[in-house]
């Protein structure tokens, strides 16, 4: 678990330069360590590492912190151009939140009980009252409202 938490301090760029330094440092004589350091040593000095460092702890610091960074640049700019590419979608919908709010108020109007359906032989009307709203779901309005036989068609092709 200390692994993982050591991982994501470095992942997130705290101080991630000192860790590589400690990995790396050796013995030297205002540091003093053990070279053979294994379990049972660190287990008998009170679970307390007395070790060496490795020399191979440079490359991979810089190699860890390079990939995930890259990741996370990644995965960043993924979140962005995913919630842009969203956002772009919605506004090139055919139906908007106007059209939609126009719907339900000229549904409200023929089913006041919200039973989910209304009459056949409301449907005439409510495609009228649709009509007279600013929605935008009925093609050639005006020839809708105007013509009885054009919207009895419009009607049929539903």
């Amino acid at each position: 678990m200390e692994a993982m938490l050591l991982l994501m301090r470095c992942a997130t760029g705290e101080a991630w330069n000192a860790v590589m330094m400690d990995c790396a440092r050796p013995r030297s004589i205002l540091f003093q360590c053990n070279p053979d350091a294994d379990y049972y040593s660190i287990f008998a000095n009170g679970m307390q590492s007395d070790g060496c460092g490795n020399s191979f702890a440079v490359p991979y610091f810089y190699s860890f912190t390079l990939i995930v960074s890259q990741i996370f640049l990644n995965l960043f700019i993924a979140i962005i151009i995913d919630s842009f590419l969203g956002q772009s979608d919605a506004f090139s919908l055919p139906v908007n939140q106007n059209d939609i709010d126009e719907f339900c108020e000229a549904w409200q109007e023929f089913d006041p009980n919200a039973k989910g359906h209304i009459e056949a032989h409301d449907l005439e009307d409510f495609v009228i009252a649709l009509c007279n709203t600013e929605c935008g779901l009925v093609p050639n309005r005006k020839m809708v409202l105007r013509d009885t036989t054009f919207r009895r068609r419009f009607i049929a092709q539903l």
